[in-house]
């Protein structure tokens, strides 16, 4: 078999092969990951940095006070195997998560800012794709706050206890699915 040219797309290795005159085919492999959080990361923040386009950060049930930035295309979401509890993320006095120029998919993730923040929200998106899943979004200003043209499609998820709007869209747009406000 001869080898011909690669290429990666949506998280996967792509190979043209030509085989003894026949036509062309191509091979497609994952190269994905999952970076599981706490086991292999001491901080959120830690287990985002070692993903890369296309991996998968699973996070453990439990509650931990961090917050943290994405801006590589992944999917964020609790274990599916451990069925301990959730996952939740509070934040005392700054964002959760923000998300910036990137497209991530959540599932099944809480994010709270606590109570006395006024000037930051659960979640932000800054030209941003998110997908959302169940997920409960609480707390903040906004609970989820996106600008500068960012997309967002929400099912089954929560967006309450804000100072001000649930869900605020600054020159973007969003689609909701079954969610509660």
């Amino acid at each position: 078999a001869g080898k011909g040219k690669r290429r990666r797309m949506h998280g996967l290795d792509v190979e043209e092969v030509k085989l003894a005159g026949k036509p062309r085919v191509e091979v497609i492999t994952s190269t994905s990951k999952t970076i599981r959080y706490p086991t292999e990361a001491f901080s959120l923040q830690d287990a985002v940095d070692l993903c890369v386009a296309g991996d998968i950060l699973e996070i453990s049930p439990g509650v931990y006070s961090e917050n943290f930035i994405i801006r590589c295309n992944l999917t964020v979401c609790t274990n599916a195997h451990d069925k301990g509890g959730e996952a939740v993320v509070v934040s005392r006095h700054d964002t959760s998560l923000l998300i910036e120029d990137c497209e991530v998919t959540m599932r099944g993730i809480t994010l709270v800012v606590e109570e006395g923040s006024l000037t930051h929200h659960a979640l932000e998106v800054d030209k941003g794709i998110l997908h959302l899943d169940t997920c409960d979004i609480s707390g903040g200003l906004y609970g989820l706050f996106a600008c500068n043209s960012s997309r967002i499609s929400a099912k089954r998820c929560k967006f309450h206890s804000c100072y001000s709007f649930g869900v605020t869209l600054l020159n973007s747009t969003g689609h909701f699915d079954g969610c509660f406000f």
